[in-house]
């Protein structure tokens, strides 16, 4: 029953994040593949993001976790829906103007690692 849940909330998840971009869930070469933090002024954790096509995004957490989610980028802002335990969790990200950096609200930024999805 509890695998059922969570299938069933990651397509509510899928729809709610598809409804409100207003098209499909086409993710922009840029994007695509593995970003690590490059400037952490708090020192918070150095988690690694790995976006696919298809809205899917992966968080290889500092402490060996991996959690799953979905994305959708408006104009100049990642929103990330990120299911932790029983809950989902939405982050904002700023995208730079040159699309080679994701500022997080705390002034740490994130910076593509490698060539490609």
């Amino acid at each position: 029953m509890l695998q059922w849940f969570k299938a069933f909330s990651i397509v509510l998840l899928m729809l709610f994040l598809l409804a409100c971009s207003g098209a499909g869930p086409e993710t922009p070469p840029w994007l695509l593949g593995r970003w690590q933090v490059a400037f952490n002024p708090g020192q918070d954790d150095n988690d690694v993001l790995w976006f696919q096509q298809g809205g899917k995004v992966n968080i290889a957490t500092e402490d060996g976790r991996s959690l799953q989610g979905l994305y959708q980028i408006k104009q100049d802002e990642l929103i990330m829906l990120i299911q932790i335990g029983q809950r989902n969790v939405e982050t904002r990200i700023k995208i730079s103007a040159a699309r080679d950096k994701l500022f997080f609200s705390n002034g740490a930024y994130y910076m593509k690692q490698d060539g490609g999805g």
